[in-house]
């Protein structure tokens, strides 16, 4: 054999052009190296802020989060760990600021609570940014970039600056997601709907993953997935009164928060009774509309590649996203809208027009909402763009839903048939 025009070296001697195909192999995975880099030198930023009074006030102009100490968040949810340890019993106080169900208190067994908070939440967002990194793969010039600014993005720096614990619940899902895209069999499927069931106990806005589960599986892994909605449906029916002291603590009219009773609240329909249950009914209706419209086109999808990573993540990040839509919530809670890229930069260089559409818009969406500053105004222009940016990107996600669902299902069965001998 011949190598660049010569004949092989003698035996023992090196071949170059071996070892550079073995580098360029591992080439795309170097892009990585710059949001590492940059993620890196800001979690140092963060852990100096957390540190420095002084720093964080000459910091303030590019801050979202108003209050010190520095991971306001995660410093009052130690505090209440540690009391939890002295044995008081939080829910029992109304003006207690804790608003997490009691199961959350069981974290206190963990120790973490310890800890300083600076140490705690810079290892949260270090291991946050890793996470971002192993979920959008960023394999080329334009996912490195994307990946850097995504750290950026205001929704989740005021997250890192709160060091709240979605983030850390991000990284949970994440791997849930990823235990669920590898079960081939009933067992396996297990340890995803438990790790989903402990999310949901700790908040209770993943239990929408667990209704997302039950929907998307079939044969006897549905049941692990509607036993695990059924125990968190009953843990709430016996415990009403500590999901409505949680429910009361917080601010449905935030300004910086999404979902489908916002653009109610701070708009002229902001008088109308029982504004809530509106809201609902509207984002109801729509959610319909776009779910029928996912069914008529679904076989415009039969030909899209459904990689069963990506698709698992975008199970998981969409039905977070659409479920909790029907309250609102803090802006960082769009950290699990990151779970929906992966598939929808596949999709996006399908060659068919309506996949193609769907997937472009659906970005384009989620760009703007993660794009523009937190707490604008009600009446101007850029708080209506964004508006309709989270119902856009929302229903499209329920389009999809159901537009991919019945080809990812088929592919699953095609996978889990046994091979047999040519």
């Amino acid at each position: 054999m011949k190598y660049n025009g010569q004949e092989d070296p003698p035996r023992g001697c090196p071949n170059p052009l071996g070892r550079w195909n073995q580098c360029r192999a591992h080439l795309p995975w170097l892009w990585a190296l710059l949001p590492a880099s940059v993620g890196f030198c800001f979690c140092q930023l963060l852990y100096a802020i957390a540190t420095d009074h002084d720093l964080w006030a000459m910091f303030g102009r590019w801050r979202w989060s108003p209050w010190w100490p520095f991971y306001n968040d995660l410093t009052t949810t130690l505090w209440h760990l540690r009391d939890a340890g002295k044995g008081v019993d939080l829910l029992a106080d109304p003006t207690s600021s804790f608003a997490y169900p009691r199961a959350f208190l069981l974290l206190r067994y963990l120790h973490v609570q310890d800890l300083p908070a600076p140490v705690v939440g810079t290892v949260q967002a270090a291991i946050w940014m890793a996470t971002v990194i192993f979920v959008l793969q960023p394999r080329s010039f334009f996912r490195a970039i994307l990946t850097t600014a995504i750290f950026f993005a205001p929704p989740y720096v005021l997250g890192l600056e709160q060091g709240n614990v979605d983030m850390a619940l991000f990284v949970l899902m994440t791997g849930a997601a990823v235990l669920w895209s590898r079960s081939t069999s009933l067992g396996h499927t297990l340890w995803p709907v438990a790790a989903a069931l402990f999310a949901a106990f700790l908040k209770m806005y993943p239990a929408f993953v667990l209704a997302g589960g039950a929907w998307t599986e079939t044969g006897r892994r549905r049941l692990l997935w509607v036993g695990a909605m059924v125990t968190v449906g009953s843990y709430w029916a016996v415990n009403p009164e500590e999901i409505r002291l949680v429910m009361s603590k917080f601010d449905l009219g935030n300004g910086s928060s999404w979902g489908c009773l916002l653009i109610f609240s701070k708009t002229f329909l902001f008088n109308i009774p029982h504004l809530w249950l509106v809201a609902v009914i509207v984002y109801s209706a729509a959610f319909l509309v776009a779910v029928t419209v996912g069914s008529l086109f679904s076989g415009r999808f039969r030909d899209c590649t459904l990689e069963r990573k990506e698709w698992a993540f975008y199970w998981f990040g969409a039905s977070i996203c659409c479920g909790a839509f029907l309250t609102t919530n803090y802006d960082y809670r769009w950290v699990h809208a990151l779970l929906t890229v992966p598939l929808l930069l596949r999709t996006v260089r399908t060659r068919s027009l309506v996949p193609f559409l769907w997937a472009f818009v659906t970005m384009i969406a989620l760009g703007i909402s993660l794009s523009f500053p937190l707490y604008l105004h009600p009446l101007r222009k850029p708080f209506m763009i964004v508006q309709v940016a989270n119902w856009t990107y929302v229903l499209l996600l329920a389009f999809g839903f159901v537009a991919m669902r019945p080809h990812y299902i088929t592919g699953n069965a095609a996978a889990a048939q046994p091979e047999t001998a040519a």
